[in-house]
């Protein structure tokens, strides 16, 4: 994954500076997504600082700029079992390419999630037609 990041990637007005970090990587691979609609829709792809108005996320506001994605599917799942806000979203598989921003590894020690990453994505980029729901429960 230590690719050379794309040329040309303009971020949303709302990214604070130095963000996305430095070390996050090229997005490359499947990842799979909580999504609310089969197929998913652009409002499944709204990073936490745009949904939550309240600052709930200051402490990491560039971390709140990006989309939750997850590398394992059993991990995601066991998210998913453990946070209630999360029990009715179904999962969405993608395969992310270097157009779609940068990607870094931001596992979540209290509710699992060894290969939670947060992705970054670029102004004007349509995340959809990247994703499949896999599952509809």
């Amino acid at each position: 994954m230590n690719q050379a990041l794309p040329v040309g990637l303009t971020w949303p007005d709302y990214f604070p500076d130095d963000c996305p970090p430095g070390d996050a990587q090229v997005a490359d691979g499947e990842v799979y997504r909580l999504v609310s609609q089969n197929p998913p829709l652009n409002t499944d792809f709204r990073p936490r600082v745009i949904e939550q108005t309240n600052g709930e996320y200051s402490s990491n506001l560039c971390k709140a700029c990006g989309l939750s994605v997850f590398r394992d599917l059993s991990d995601i799942e066991e998210t998913r079992r453990y946070s209630g806000a999360l029990k009715n979203k179904i999962v969405a598989k993608g395969t992310l390419i270097p157009e779609a921003g940068v990607l870094k590894t931001t596992p979540n020690a209290r509710r699992g999630g060894k290969t939670h990453s947060t992705w970054w994505v670029p102004d004007e980029f349509d995340p959809t037609h990247l994703f499949q729901v896999i599952e509809n429960e």
